[in-house]
């Protein structure tokens, strides 16, 4: 928008307007995940598991495993095999 304002629609500097409001959109996004600077947000990691926890129980409606326990991750990361790691002479670059 920049480039745009500077060297095609020299004049007015419209393109500070939209990067000043797009600024205040991405803080609004930063405050929205990490809280104010300095404040007590030591504990938005746990809310923010919470929240995603709600919204995979929300979407179980029925589907199958909408909700993973400690264990099946667990019981499902022992069930796969781990690749072989015999090679020929010939694979190797």
């Amino acid at each position: 928008m920049l480039f745009i304002n500077l060297f095609i629609t020299r004049g007015y500097m419209w393109s500070l307007w939209v990067i000043f409001f797009w600024g205040l959109s991405v803080l609004k996004e930063a405050f929205d995940i990490y809280g104010l600077p300095g404040g007590n947000s030591e504990d938005w990691e746990e809310r923010e598991i919470e929240k995603e926890m709600e919204r995979i129980k929300r979407l179980g409606d029925g589907s199958e495993r909408a909700v993973f326990e400690e264990d099946d991750l667990l019981e499902e990361k022992e069930s796969v095999k781990p690749p072989s790691t015999k090679w020929n002479e010939d694979d190797l670059v």
